[in-house]
């Protein structure tokens, strides 16, 4: 692709080919081909058509790392409430000294996540 691009700028002609994609089309349509139903393929359509307003960009890979931005710190919280719950009551004094899953980035000095 690249070399054809020089090519094409050399003979100062038009790429011949498929024309390229914008950036992260390709990471989108992996995303979309990997939804095991058509449901699934319109809840990521409508993520993207909303992410594109909300992140300003329409740029899929943007996109993606703005709502894993916005759900990640809630994801966390809902995952240490249910490690809380889900643990006998003596084992819950030993949660922070375990790495149960990483806050954050944080590790505590336990190998990282």
């Amino acid at each position: 692709m690249t070399l054809q691009a020089r090519v094409s700028a050399a003979l100062e002609a038009l790429p011949r080919g498929m024309a390229p994609s914008p950036p992260g089309e390709r990471f989108r349509r992996t995303v979309l081909s990997a939804m095991p139903d058509i449901e699934a393929m319109e809840l990521v359509e409508q993520f993207f058509a909303v992410g594109a307003k909300v992140a300003g960009t329409a740029n899929p890979v943007a996109i993606f790392l703005a709502g894993c931005r916005e759900c990640l710190p809630e994801w966390e919280l809902q995952a240490s409430r249910r490690v809380h719950r889900d643990l006998p009551t003596q084992d819950r004094d030993t949660l922070d000294s375990e790495t149960v899953f990483c806050p954050r980035g944080q590790t505590g000095g336990a190998p990282s996540c």
